[in-house]
């Protein structure tokens, strides 16, 4: 079973809500769009290599499916991409002892900080405060990530908010993604006060705690940037991730790609020209 979020049934539930074109491929979820000036495509985010009918662009899962979308001719077009997958353990005692030694002890500084801690499903009508604190966030440090839309079409069942206060005033809130038996960091905030006293390690921690009941083995803490996102970056591998590399992005062109293949099989171009 994939621990991917964007091959998981609730995924393709929000996506349906949202009236995007879904379909699939046996096991494999694909996205249709319509590109001007080029016609129909098929998007494969991280799903099982499949025989393409027409222009098809994937996200490879691993340096695996790398050899085989080589292979099949197909144009490497982005690099790959680093994430951060947090492993949940049985127990809790070997869940600390995966946490490197510095972010142990700034999670023991959280949790004798008084702060209180709440566990909720999301809900646009409630929590819409979070929402514009990511919007916030994402005009200052200039990243993106999928549309508040697409977080209010998500299965609200499948969704876990937690939220850090303390005297009343919330400090920091994490909301995941669940797509069991995987989950998803979705959207983290912290003002600074919750961050001097390291807020977010004490919501994470119990969301590993949470999710571990509910029959979770792994969150995905998304990517790591270590020359953007640096501070971020230490964050996500001092919890106990381990980083784990996706395979690159690939196009496969009805008219190029069999030629391609073919050419490649034989040994490829002298200088090496497209892959």
């Amino acid at each position: 079973m994939s621990l991917s979020l964007c091959q998981s049934l609730p995924y393709e539930s929000a996506l349906r809500r949202m009236d995007v074109p879904v379909l699939r491929l046996g096991t494999t979820l694909a996205i249709r769009r319509r590109i001007p000036l080029l016609g129909p495509l098929t998007y494969i985010p991280r799903g099982a290599f499949h025989d393409p009918d027409g222009m098809t662009l994937y996200n490879a899962a691993d340096a695996d499916a790398d050899r085989q979308h080589h292979a099949a001719g197909h144009l490497p077009l982005m690099t790959p991409q680093t994430l951060a997958l947090l492993e949940i353990h049985p127990d809790e005692a070997t869940q600390l002892a995966a946490q490197h030694g510095k972010w142990r002890n700034r999670l023991r500084r959280a949790q004798e900080a008084g702060l209180t801690l709440s566990a909720a499903r999301f809900d646009p009508s409630r929590h819409n405060w979070l929402l514009d604190q990511e919007t916030t966030q994402r005009r200052a440090q200039r990243y993106t990530g999928l549309s508040h839309r697409f977080t209010c079409a998500y299965p609200r069942a499948q969704t876990l908010l937690i939220q850090a206060s303390r005297r009343g005033q919330t400090l920091a809130a994490m909301l995941f993604l669940l797509h069991a038996p995987g989950a998803s960091y979705h959207i983290g905030w912290s003002n600074p006060e919750g961050r001097r006293l390291n807020a977010h390690a004490l919501t994470l921690w119990n969301a590993t705690i949470l999710l571990r009941a509910q029959g979770i083995t792994q969150i995905d803490l998304g990517t790591l940037d270590t020359a953007n996102a640096p501070g971020l970056a230490r964050f996500k591998l001092g919890s106990g991730a381990r980083a784990h590399r996706l395979g690159h992005t690939w196009l496969h062109l009805p008219a190029l790609s069999p030629r391609l293949g073919m050419i490649r099989q034989r040994g490829g171009f002298p200088s090496g020209l497209l892959g």
